[in-house]
């Protein structure tokens, strides 16, 4: 029983586990195998990150994704978007992103919505694509705001609606983004840009 309760200690430190492993023994041990990273750490994960080692913190957090661990799926969808130690590989990226939005990160949420817009990792879609921004700007994203107007405004993946546009790009101007101020006015025709440059 001593050597169940150290290897608790050792692997989460949490009282919670311990307090199940003295109870319960071994069948707690198993089942804080079955729900808990034993051999992966978020935090190691982060620290190799940090440090520019992307290897280990694909080590890490691949097994954390695996169990559902949405930051870990985020986190390793940004390392394969970007080419963080590893070939950018977009469809990685959109696996790990889908499966995090999908788990409701919003962050993750916006980069499934920009990846159907590109065809990044997934066929383009833009159907999908304004379905996704439109969960990422209901969610407070200043940058998903921007693109709904513009979605809106364009009718990409929607039927086009001027009025609904404009109410978007206004809760991101009045949120203080520049562009969205600029893109406001010239849908408001106080500005003289021509609509087919509001792409």
């Amino acid at each position: 029983m001593k050597l169940l309760i150290q290897i608790v200690r050792s692997l989460s430190g949490h009282k919670a586990e311990i307090a199940a492993v003295r109870r319960f023994g071994a069948a707690a041990l198993l089942w804080l195998f079955a729900i808990s990273p034993v051999y992966a750490d978020f935090n190691a994960g982060l620290a190799a990150y940090d440090k520019g080692d992307f290897a280990a913190a694909i080590e890490q957090w691949a097994p954390l994704a695996e169990k559902g661990d949405t930051a870990a799926q985020y986190n390793l969808g940004v390392i394969y978007k970007n080419a963080r130690g590893v070939p950018r590989d977009n469809r990685k990226a959109f696996y790990y992103f889908r499966k995090a939005a999908e788990r409701g990160d919003t962050k993750a949420i916006l980069n499934v919505a920009v990846a159907y817009a590109e065809g990044a990792g997934v066929g383009q879609n833009y159907q999908e694509a304004f379905i996704w921004m439109r969960k990422a700007a209901d969610a407070g994203i200043l940058l998903a705001q921007f693109n709904m107007g513009l979605m809106l405004y364009n009718g990409w993946g929607t039927p086009r609606n001027k009025e609904a546009a404009q109410a978007w790009m206004k809760m991101a101007a009045d949120a203080g983004m520049p562009d969205a101020v600029d893109r406001l006015a010239i849908m408001q025709g106080k500005k003289g840009t021509p609509p087919e440059l509001m792409q």
